[in-house]
């Protein structure tokens, strides 16, 4: 996937954060993209790269960003939304 993001011509930090590989849920998921034509732009590219696989994306209104994901089936989908809503309530704690 990191192949096919730079390829295609966008950049880590600048056009997307991160891309996970979600083990649990069989899929690979892009994070951070700040604007909804990046969005649409990796969900072409995660189609060719996982052909086999249901892409979507999603936007994340208290983080301001979009999320693509391709996963086994949408039951996996669901996984991952309430994975990422768990994480969100996890407090950091500074200089621990």
């Amino acid at each position: 996937m990191l192949e096919a993001l730079d390829a295609a011509g966008l950049l880590l930090s600048v056009d997307f954060e991160s891309v996970d590989i979600l083990h649990e849920e069989f899929g690979i998921e892009v994070c951070g993209m700040p604007q909804e034509p990046t969005a649409f732009q990796v969900l072409r590219l995660m189609q060719t790269v996982v052909p086999d696989l249901p892409v979507r994306f999603h936007f994340y209104q208290e983080q301001q960003q979009w999320v693509a994901v391709a996963v086994r089936d949408d039951a996996a989908l669901g996984a991952v939304r309430l994975k990422r809503r768990k994480q969100k309530l996890i407090p950091v704690m500074k200089g621990a």
